[in-house]
């Protein structure tokens, strides 16, 4: 294992030395840029010819020291760093996901690609480039060659950017200040080292807001519950986690004051941003983008029982919205006549139904 940690902290040193030199300075090339790099030239040269001893030391230093120092680095973040960036920062890292996904997946039907390649790419370049790919391939239940070609192209481009970002914020292109460099920055580079590199490229204030947009929100990005759809089917509806991973979010509403929010849990569901993520199960084909909203299913099985025409609602696919939902009808059902206004309102829409009705929705 000690032969696999001195090599790896030969490479970093050698980072370290090769970023001092005056010609990757003025490239605006930083130490974690240059460290990259060179993990990339060992993957693709040293890595085969290396004894199977050295292996164990290799994996603790790209997982567990890698982790300590993002860890280290964000000890560096006083809070009034965190809250400069404040709700605009978070709202903007939410517009430019749902913008990235749904714009990927758009692009890739129009350039007749593979429909999972095209959704896990644009997952794995909207969220936090290859973990979020290898979290969305469980719930699209895809070929692993498949995920294999998102995360090259992932990784591939987001090195890249790492590299173009600071070039173009050096010469002006990228004509941004420093607080929206780090937002951009941290919302569209798909790895948080690949934002720290850029982020220590262009400097420390912009590295710090591009730290704090990345990792302000640990745990998972997207949050999936199975509800029931057309004709009752169960599918996955996605949301933007707006909660503490908790044992009870396939059983509890949420509540007005719920403690399992997180920090930013009650900005994202008063603006609806945790819904965007919907959109993708427009596109997979489980929801419209108007129609009655979908109920867990453990909502669905006591409701059934207790209202009748209650299965009505599942004649037609469920929306991110509703016509339930623009009258008023939407948040906690405490009692039972808030649930069964909310179903008449539904059977309504569906008796009613035009395109004219769906767009004054919208």
């Amino acid at each position: 294992m000690l032969h696999g940690v001195l090599l790896i902290a030969l490479f970093s040193c050698a980072a370290f030395y090769i970023g001092s030199a005056e010609i990757f300075k003025e490239l605006s090339l930083s130490p974690m840029i240059i460290g990259i790099v060179l993990g990339m030239l060992y993957a693709n040269s040293l890595r085969n010819h290396l004894p199977e001893t050295w292996v164990p030391g290799i994996q603790f230093c790209s997982k567990k020291l890698l982790r300590l120092g993002i860890i280290l680095y964000g000890f560096r973040l006083t809070f009034q760093d965190v809250v400069a960036v404040g709700v605009p920062g978070i709202v903007i890292d939410c517009i430019i996901v749902a913008v990235t996904i749904l714009g990927g997946v758009m692009v890739g039907k129009w350039l007749k690609m593979d429909s999972d390649i095209a959704l896990l790419t644009s997952i794995g370049s909207g969220i936090c480039g290859a973990a979020a790919v290898l979290g969305a391939e469980a719930t699209i239940k895809t070929q692993p060659y498949k995920t294999a070609v998102a995360v090259a192209t992932v990784v591939i481009f987001g090195t890249i950017s790492m590299f173009l970002y600071p070039i173009g914020y050096r010469a002006g292109i990228i004509d941004l200040t420093p607080d929206q460099m780090g937002i951009f920055s941290g919302a569209t580079l798909h790895e948080v080292a690949h934002a720290v590199g850029a982020g220590n490229a262009m400097g420390d204030e912009i590295a710090n807001v591009a730290i704090i947009t990345k990792i302000t929100m640990p745990g998972p990005v997207f949050f999936k519950q199975k509800r029931n759809g057309l004709l009752g089917e169960e599918f996955y509806c996605l949301k933007f986690r707006s909660m503490k991973v908790n044992a009870d979010a396939d059983k509890l509403q949420a509540t007005k004051d719920d403690p399992r929010k997180t920090k930013w849990g009650n900005i994202m569901r008063k603006t609806n941003i945790d819904e965007l993520p919907q959109f993708i199960n427009v596109l997979m084909g489980s929801m419209s983008v108007v129609g009655p909203r979908p109920h867990m299913v453990k909502h669905t099985e006591e409701y059934s029982a207790l209202i009748d025409k209650y299965m009505v609602r599942h004649w037609v696919k469920p929306g991110i919205t509703g016509w339930a939902q623009v009258q008023g009808a939407r948040g906690e059902t405490k009692e039972l006549w808030q649930m069964e206004d909310r179903i008449k309102k539904d059977i309504w829409y569906i008796e009613h139904w035009s395109i004219w009705l769906d767009i004054k929705i919208i």
